[in-house]
This record gives C-alpha cells, structure tokens and sequence, in this order.
C-alpha cells in the first residue's frame, strides 16, 4: 500500500525546514534575547511563573506589554536548556514548522488543490523575509500566536463540519491563547467570518454566526483587553507617532506596505534595521504610487474570486495592527509580517498555478524558487549566527539605507566592547552620539570606557549627562556609583543605588551587589551580607550571591558558615559550576586539599569548558607538589581562554622551577603582552 499525497506532501515540509534551518539551530543567543532571556535572571527559577499574571509581571518578563506565555515559555525552556542556544533555536523551528503544516493542513480543509496548498506551505516555511523571528529566541511570541490563531481557525471549521460544541469551546480558547501570546491574535474576529463567506457561502452576519463566533469572539477580546488595558497594563511612556502625529502616520502607511510586498517578492538585502524616512505631505511621488497600490488590493478582494480575494484580505488584514496605526517603536521590522507571510504565501502559490500552465515549466519555476529562497535562507542563518555577524552583515549589505544610523554604530560599539576592544568601541560610541545626540545610552557607555581608562573626571561628566537627559537612565546611575566606589566616595555610591532601587525595583539585584561592596569598603561585613541576602530574597538563585556571602564570612574567619552557604548553593542550584567551584576554592584555603580536588573535579565533568576551575584545581596540584597535574590543568586553561595572564604567569614558574628557563620566559612575554603592569614577572625575565 503506498504512501498517500497528503502524507509525502508533509514529509517534503519537514524534511525540507531541516534541511534550511539545520545550520541556525547552532547559533548564539542574538539581538533581544541578551534582555528578555540572558540578562533576565528571573527566568532561572520555574517559581516566577505565577508571578506572570501579577503586578509583577513587567519585572519578570521585562516586556512592554502584556504577552505572558512567551516568558513562560522561556522560564519552561530554561528548566531545561540553561543557556544552551541549541534548546530554544529548535523549539523555535518546531513551532514554525508547525505553522507551516497547519497552514497546510488548513488549505485542505478549505478545499484548495494539494499542489497550491504544499507551494504556500513550503514557501511559508522557508521565505527569507520572516526569517528573524525564527532565529531570534525572544521573537517565539509570533511563533506561538500564529500557531494558536490556526489552531483557532481548524476548531471552528471542525465545529462547523459536525456541530459538536466541544470544538467551539477549544476555538475560543485558542483564540484567548493566540491573545496571551501576541495582540496580532485579535485579527482572528476579521479573518473567520471571511473564510466562511468565501470558503462555505455564509453570510457575514447571519444570526447563527452573530451567536457562535461574533458574540463569544467579542467577549473573549473583551476580557483580554481589559487584561492588557486595566489589570496589566504598562505604566512606562509608550511609543509615540513620529513627528507630525497620526495623520502622518496614516500617508504613510501603504509605503510601508508597499515595503513589506517588496520585502515578500524580493527578499534582499535583508537587515535587522531598517531606516524608514516618514513623508509629512501626502503629495510626494512614493506615498501617490504606494497609495495606487493599497487601492488596487483593496479593489481585487470585490474583483476576483473566492481564493484571491480571502488569502489577500487574509494579508491586509493582520498588515493593519502593524501598519503604524498603533505606535509600538521601530516603523518596519521583517518580524512584523509573520502572520501576514502566511496570507502572501498562498497568494504566490495560487499565481504559480495559475500562470504555469504547463506542468514541466511550473516545476521548473517552483524549483528555482525554492532554491533560491533556500540558499537566502541559510546565508541569512549565518547572519543571525552571533551579535557581531548581525551586525556586521547588517553594516556590510545595506550602507546606504543603515550604515548612517546611529544605533548601528552603538551595536558596533557593544561587539568591541565584549572583545576588550576599547579604543574601537569607544569610536563607535562617540560616532553614534555625533549622529544622534539624544541617545542617553551612548553617553553611559562612553563613560565606561573612560572609567576603565582611569579617566575618571571625564567618566563622571558622561554619567552626569546622561542622568540629566534622564533621569531615569538607571544605567548611568550604576555607571556613576560604580565610579564612586572606585573613588572612594561611598556616601555618594549608596545614594545614587538606593535612587536607583526607587525608579526601577527591577535593578534592585544590580543596586544591592553595589551596595554589599560599599560596605565591604566601609569594613561593615554584616550589612554587606545583609544586601546579599536581599538579593537572593529576590532571586533565590542568584549564583554570585551565594559566593560572594561565602567570601564575606572568610573575610572574617567563619570558614565553617562560608562552607554552609555555599553547600546551600549547590543544594538549591546543583548544577552551578561556579558555586562548586567556589567550594573548591574555600577548601583549598582550609588544606582540605582532597575535599577541594573532589568538588573541583565533580564541577569540570559536569562543565569541561569551565576554564576558572582548572586554574583553581592547579593550585591545588602545585601545593601538592604535582607539578605535571598542575601544568597539564593550566594548559588546558589556556586552551580554553588563551588570554589570562595569571595562569600564563603560573605555568611559568612551574617551568622555571622544572629547568626550562626558556620556555618559562615565552609564557613570561606572553603575559606582558596581555597585562604590560606586571613588575613582578618583568623582573622575572630580567633575571
């Protein structure tokens, strides 16, 4: 019995998004994810899921708006995934796999031929356009939205085929679902009664629809809304409509649709920002042309026929809540159009069919198609694979219309500041200032690196600008009280964190870790401790918390609760590498040389690329007199993070003390190189 159709149609679906998005699956964590996901350590405990539907929600899942499930999903996935990018790159491909066989599966059901229905699916699923919202972890919201907003559409039409009211309820709750997830779900109300006029001949308001959609449609966006509106609702200055206000906004509107259609037939020179210049008269050439296009579609829903018409209002309709009517920050982004996509992807089929008659010619057309976008697709992949290839792909294919903005630069900046590239970084910053002088962050960050320069005077004007832009700049207060600490001036430090801790309670993790080495300085290790525990009242597993607790009472000598409290990490963190190595450490302060050795070897099985670790074990083995233990674990220290020079320093000396002088001195130029203030190891070499 061979296999049907329908079943080798969707294996050529998913057998075809492995072979495109295999090589994504490998990238780093980019773009936002760095704020909702690696910068946000309320995703590290499963006990904030609650909290999502709290007032504590913005906290937590640091979005702007009320969109819960995508946080959830993040706390679900770190319980299993940590930080490991492989995890949630291929739940975001399985969820965009599913939209594309449920985008499948619903043209079925809507009696469009198999051969249109597995061209749009295949399209859906590997068009270059969408393709950010797929590799960026913290855009799943789409990816969730879309999925529930289909589910929402086969429940009804299942409802509609047998009548069982069972199937009513779950379209509903999908439809609720689809809400939680993205507000693009509320389309949904427009979008259903237009698939039963064009695909089952019903009347738009017809009584027994008005009761079994409209009506409970209605309530359910109801009582999202006074959700989003009322009981979570986002007190922060929202986005606002560029300069010239709504009306602005609305001459420009089909040119951003225009550019999104383009974006759709001619998916190059793709970036992750787009300069998009707003015309404030309605009489210039591209908003006329772009306006004769939005006309012309609106037209063609009353002009063709049945497919044409739904699949392109499909399209226009989930454009509207993205259109700029609504300000909500960037005017374009690829990731905007994801539910739109699915609309132009039926419509591209349907012309492939239409205007290929001949069968051979369609073939060859679809195939080079699926080729090209295939090819698209993974050289995109290979943009999204790191920050820095972003960014530098986004520099590199599109100079005319980014390489002039200002926040390009600023992320330019932020790759060579990770790099220790600070002379690099700060040209960026200064260069992104003179374009934008408004930019608050640029400020903050130009004086970081005059702060780690030792150009102190010229740090604090920075951090002093920055907080009379804005006030709340919340990272310029940490910037200027993390100078104060440096200066000594401890009085001033505390104030600006407590400051800090007022205008934003979801900093006050940062503001409490300063706060605990102020008073370290001031010698008040019980208050600094105090702050420690704080942070970990917020934030129970808070790895450096439990740490730096642990240091405070060496400090002191209480060795013995130093040991408590980090066996009390592990207990409630047990795959923290750096806890364990930090017990490791405290026994080889005590000479418990073999407790030390055990826990430090316990934490390198479970991370063997934690290089911290085998430096710590090392000083172990050399107190021990096993020089060949100790240099082979410094070795492979150095083949993890080539660039620390104390390992470098240390590794030579054992060298010196076996005889080889010259390979000692090698190491020796090597860690000058790196760190030239090292008078001790100049003497050395001196020698």
């Amino acid at each position: 019995m061979g296999i049907s159709k329908t079943k080798l149609s969707l294996i050529l679906i998913f057998f075809l998004g492995i072979l495109c998005y295999a090589n994504s699956l490998f990238n780093e964590f980019t773009y936002d994810d760095a704020m909702v996901l690696t910068g946000n350590h309320f995703v590290r405990d499963i006990k904030n899921l609650p909290r999502l539907f709290t007032s504590d929600y913005f906290l937590v899942s640091k979005e702007r708006t009320f969109r819960p499930v995508a946080p959830a999903v993040l706390i679900l996935e770190y319980s299993l995934f940590k930080y490991n990018p492989l995890g949630y790159h291929a739940i975001n491909f399985l969820l965009h796999l599913a939209n594309a066989v449920l985008l499948f599966v619903l043209l079925i059901r809507i009696s469009i031929a198999e051969p249109v229905a597995l061209i749009a699916s295949l399209i859906f699923l590997i068009h270059p356009a969408v393709s950010e919202t797929i590799f960026c972890v913290s855009y799943m919201e789409d990816l969730w939205g879309l999925l529930f907003y289909f589910a929402a559409l086969l429940f009804f039409l299942q409802y509609y085929a047998n009548r069982n009211p069972v199937f009513l309820l779950f379209c509903h709750l999908s439809f609720f679902i689809s809400l939680l997830c993205k507000e693009m779900g509320i389309t949904l109300i427009a979008v259903l009664p237009l698939l039963l006029y064009f695909y089952r001949n019903e009347k738009l308001f017809c009584r027994l629809n008005l009761l079994k959609f409209y009506v409970p449609s209605l309530l359910v966006s109801a009582l999202y809304l006074y959700m989003r509106f009322f009981l979570f609702f986002n007190q922060e200055k929202s986005a606002s409509y560029p300069e010239g206000g709504f009306l602005v906004t609305v001459y420009n509107i089909p040119r951003i649709l225009v550019h999104y259609i383009k974006l759709m037939f001619y998916p190059l020179n793709l970036t992750a920002d787009y300069q998009f210049k707003v015309y404030d008269v309605p009489f210039r050439l591209p908003v006329l042309l772009s306006s004769c296009v939005a006309v012309l579609l609106v037209l063609s829903v009353f002009k063709l026929k049945k497919d044409w018409p739904f699949w392109i209002s499909y399209f226009l309709i989930n454009f509207l809540p993205v259109s700029g009517i609504i300000p909500f920050g960037a005017q374009v982004a690829e990731r905007y159009i994801y539910f739109s996509s699915a609309g132009f992807a039926v419509f591209a089929g349907l012309i492939l069919m239409r205007v290929t008659r001949k069968y051979r010619l369609r073939q060859i057309l679809i195939l080079i198609i699926i080729s090209c976008f295939q090819v698209l697709l993974i050289m995109r992949a290979t943009d999204w694979s790191s920050n820095e290839t972003l960014w530098r792909a986004t520099q590199k294919r599109s100079p005319k219309s980014i390489s002039n903005k200002a926040e390009l630069h600023v992320h330019l900046g932020n790759i060579h500041y990770k790099k220790g590239e600070l002379d690099l970084a700060l040209k960026e910053y200064l260069e992104a200032r003179r374009m934008n002088p408004r930019l608050v962050g640029c400020y903050n960050n130009i004086g970081v690196i005059y702060m780690e320069k030792g150009y102190y005077e010229l740090a604090k004007r920075e951090f002093v600008q920055a907080i009379s832009m804005n006030e709340k700049a919340t990272d310029a207060y940490f910037s200027l009280a993390s100078l104060y600490l440096k200066t000594g001036e401890l009085d001033k430090s505390e104030q600006l964190m407590q400051k800090a801790i007022e205008i934003n309670p979801g900093c006050a993790v940062g503001a409490y870790n300063n706060l605990y080495y102020a008073a370290l300085q001031r010698n008040q290790t019980d208050k600094a401790i105090g702050y420690l525990h704080k942070i970990l009242d917020i934030d129970p597993k808070n790895e450096n918390a439990y740490v730096n607790i642990a240091s405070a009472y060496n400090s002191i000598g209480l060795k013995d609760k130093a040991e408590l409290t980090l066996n009390r990490g592990v207990d409630r963190i047990p795959d923290s590498i750096i806890i364990r190595s930090a017990l490791g450490d405290l026994y080889y302060i005590c000479k418990q040389y073999d407790k030390s050795i055990a826990v430090l070897t316990d934490a390198i099985k479970r991370d063997p690329s934690f290089a911290k670790a085998y430096v710590s074990r090392a000083s172990v083995f050399y107190a021990l007199n096993k020089w060949d233990n100790a240099k082979l674990d410094l070795e492979t220290a150095l083949r993890l993070n080539p660039n620390q020079p104390e390992v470098l320093n240390n590794l030579g000396v054992i060298y010196a003390q076996e005889g080889n002088i010259d390979r000692a001195k090698s190491l020796w130029r090597k860690s000058l190189a790196i760190n030239p203030d090292q008078p001790k190891i100049t003497e050395y070499l001196e020698k």
